[in-house]
């Protein structure tokens, strides 16, 4: 089963990163690499535009690293309208599960079936 992950709510979950760390992306990226390699199984995860950033992102906005795929929202948007347009996108939702401390998104999430 995939995963969709919100990636700064994960981040403000974990006691051990910070987002106020200039490389915390960087770190769940690898974090969510062991995992999935370990665990055989795709993870996408979404982190919202960083305004101080103009760098442009690769892939028009995504990156890969193994068995994990990063997005990032584009300037003027945010983590969360991504992620309800992927799970949207989504034709399988009952083989998803969507990662994220936000109710609105959780709440979208269930309603279309995904878990």
């Amino acid at each position: 089963m995939p995963f969709l992950i919100d990636g700064h709510n994960l981040i403000g979950q974990m006691p051990d990163l910070s987002l106020s760390d200039p490389n915390d992306e960087d770190k769940l990226i690898a974090r969510l690499r062991q995992f999935a390699d370990r665990a055989n199984k795709r993870v996408t995860v979404v982190f919202d535009p960083n305004p101080a950033d103009a760098t442009p992102r690769i892939g028009a906005g995504r990156t890969r690293a193994g068995n994990v795929t990063a997005h990032y929202a584009p300037a003027g948007s945010k983590a969360d309208d991504l992620i309800r347009m992927m799970v949207g996108e989504i034709k399988d939702k009952q083989g998803w599960i969507v990662v994220t401390s936000d109710a609105a998104v959780a709440n979208f999430t269930r309603m279309t079936g995904v878990r």
